[in-house]
């Protein structure tokens, strides 16, 4: 079996919150606890609503924002031992392309930057960023490499940002809602050029969304984020077809049907707000929205991950009484 390439052990990212610069009011509570492992060549998901913790996820993985409390091991050693070198074999999709990008820049500028950051010689910069345009369809070449990111098309500028992320020959390629600002023709066009890309190059591809309807399409595993945590993790299909957490039932409860008539069905989606990463509530943290919490149980502790199924975790108290499952207790992957 492969070694993992990606651990994450209970990692927490907070940010400090001050009042007027200097009084501590508290900790914003981005990650809060979270463990996982990426196997080589795998795709994976991670879904959930806006302020979720995704992103913040995604840039401390990248090493951009500092964990305050956890253990990350890429490719078997702590990153922050060697960020500079870990960095080189990371690659980093963002979500608005326009923005990702420098616009003072030409295409062959954008791309050769990071090849002279890591001291590859001029011959080689040259055919890198030829073979990587063709890569990811930006052709003929020569018509692309003097132009402005302004010149180019929302697609274009997606495809140059990917090819940015893949210049340096990276293992794991961090995409973060990479299609949410494209037309959903281009979005297609995207995602298999992420499979593609994945499948040439036996990439490991974290894709990070709120659209849980592209992951069939793309991953293998899917993790569901919520107020900071992990509250399921699962094989696509098993998640898609028999989701074990009220919260990712309903995610998929929220997703549009073309069917006339299921879309004009009133779906079970929990009232409510996300709580505050400031101060969340004790116990299970979705519990306030939760349609089915059991009284002095869900607001009191917090759930550890049962084992539903072979490689299906999640982490609710309804599990515990369903065929006596045990909890899976562990301090990482």
């Amino acid at each position: 079996m492969d070694e993992m390439l990606l651990q994450v052990r209970d990692l927490h990212t907070w940010f400090e919150l001050r009042r007027w610069g200097f009084v501590h009011v508290g900790w914003v509570r981005a990650v809060d606890g979270v463990s996982f492992a990426l196997r080589p060549g795998e795709a994976v998901a991670v879904v959930g609503e806006s302020g979720c913790g995704k992103s913040t996820l995604a840039r401390t993985l990248l090493g951009l924002a500092p964990p305050f409390r956890g253990e990350i091991l890429f490719e078997g050693r702590p990153l922050h031992a060697d960020l500079f070198g870990a960095r080189s074999r990371m690659g980093y999709v963002q979500q608005d392309p326009y923005g990702a990008l420098p616009p003072f820049l030409t295409v062959r500028r954008i791309l050769e930057e990071p090849l002279r950051i890591h001291g590859t010689p001029a011959r080689e910069r040259t055919r890198r960023i030829r073979s990587v345009l063709e890569e990811v369809g930006l052709a003929p070449v020569e018509e692309f490499l003097p132009r402005y990111p302004h010149m180019l098309s929302g697609g274009q500028q997606q495809r140059l940002v990917i090819a940015r992320a893949m210049i340096l020959s990276p293992r794991l390629l961090i995409a973060d809602e990479p299609v949410s600002m494209l037309d959903a023709s281009v979005r297609v066009e995207i995602l298999q050029l992420l499979r593609r890309l994945q499948e040439a190059h036996r990439l490991t591809i974290l894709y990070i969304t709120h659209d849980l309807s592209t992951v069939r399409y793309f991953c293998e595993r899917v993790f569901v984020m919520y107020a900071g945590r992990i509250v399921e993790q699962a094989p696509v299909h098993a998640l898609l077809t028999n989701p074990r957490h009220p919260y990712t039932q309903a995610l998929l409860a929220a997703i549009p049907d073309p069917d006339p008539e299921n879309a004009t069905r009133l779906r079970p989606i929990p009232p409510g707000e996300p709580p505050s990463l400031l101060r969340p509530p004790t116990g299970c943290r979705f519990h306030p929205r939760c349609p089915v919490r059991i009284p002095g149980v869900c607001d009191r502790e917090v759930p550890p991950e049962f084992e539903a199924s072979p490689g299906h975790l999640a982490s609710c108290w309804l599990l515990s009484e369903e065929k006596q499952l045990e909890p899976v207790l562990r301090s990482g992957p």
